[in-house]
């Protein structure tokens, strides 16, 4: 009798740690699925948000009276489209997120209006949906996993990198504005003065160690070269660089703050063990 209520009870025991180990693996393969799945938008995103900067830049130029860039604008907008629609095809989750419901809405609106608008308001309207983008980008990131603290880190990428990256596009659409501003615009001292800021918010960013770990001794120097080639030639007028050779150089060191982003992507696949 005793033999026979042990053998149940091993029985039940075997029982009740199968299910634990059944249970165990099928959060364990949800968890890996969401991370694969959060991956795939924060590089979904990270494409969005590069042209919707670019497309910001490119209207300044225009509202500048650079109407050369029409056919660039134009071929943007279908980009965005297409991320757009890459984001919502890898899954529902964000499909049923408010804050992407209002920024495809915005988007909708701001693509076909912005170049009516004022440029300061065009402006405007383009850093809010990239306030959203990157708002969108860390709830992604906190539904999915990716913030946990033993990815080394992870978070300093969009915060610090893709913050950087966004200052230094502020500062491209403000600074061609500035290098064709006519005599007498009122705008030309805020504008400056809010390059100024992001400057020195920059500068605040790549003297944190978090920021410095993520970044190589070869992108560090071209960020302090580019926020002393701004200051000279947008704070204190002494460079004679046009908006075309500006938005270039702008535009160079922002691919240079996406590359940084992508490789440290690549790390994190690696340690999530996903192929990308």
């Amino acid at each position: 009798m005793g033999a026979s209520i042990g053998f149940v009870g091993i029985v039940a025991l075997a029982v009740i740690a199968g299910s634990i180990y059944a249970l165990l693996h099928l959060l364990h393969t949800q968890r890996r699925r969401a991370e694969v799945r959060g991956v795939q938008w924060v590089q979904a995103l990270r494409m969005l948000l590069m042209h919707v900067q670019r497309h910001r830049g490119l209207v300044s130029m225009y509202h500048n009276g650079e109407l050369s860039v029409m056919e660039e604008i134009v071929s943007l907008r279908e980009t965005i489209a297409r991320d757009l629609g890459k984001i919502s095809f890898v899954g529902e989750w964000i499909n049923e997120n408010q804050d992407w419901q209002g920024l495809t809405q915005h988007w909708a609106r701001l693509s076909v209006g912005c170049l009516s608008m004022t440029s300061e308001k065009s402006f405007d309207q383009h850093c809010r949906i990239i306030v959203s983008v990157l708002a969108i980008l860390e709830d992604v990131a906190n539904y999915h996993y990716l913030n946990r603290s033993n990815f080394n880190e992870v978070k300093v990428l969009w915060h610090e990198l893709l913050l950087i990256g966004e200052l230094v596009g502020q500062s491209r659409a403000l600074g061609v504005r500035i290098l064709g501003y006519r005599s007498g615009d009122a705008q030309l001292s805020e504008h400056k003065k809010r390059i100024q800021a992001g400057l020195c918010e920059i500068e605040g960013l790549l003297g944190k160690a978090s920021t410095r770990k993520k970044l190589s001794t070869s992108d560090m120097a071209a960020l302090v070269e580019f926020i002393a080639f701004v200051r000279i030639q947008l704070i204190d007028n002494i460079g004679p660089v046009s908006a075309n050779e500006y938005f270039t150089k702008a535009t160079d060191t922002i691919d240079l703050i996406y590359e940084r982003f992508d490789i440290e992507m690549q790390l994190l696949c690696r340690q999530l063990g996903i192929d990308k």
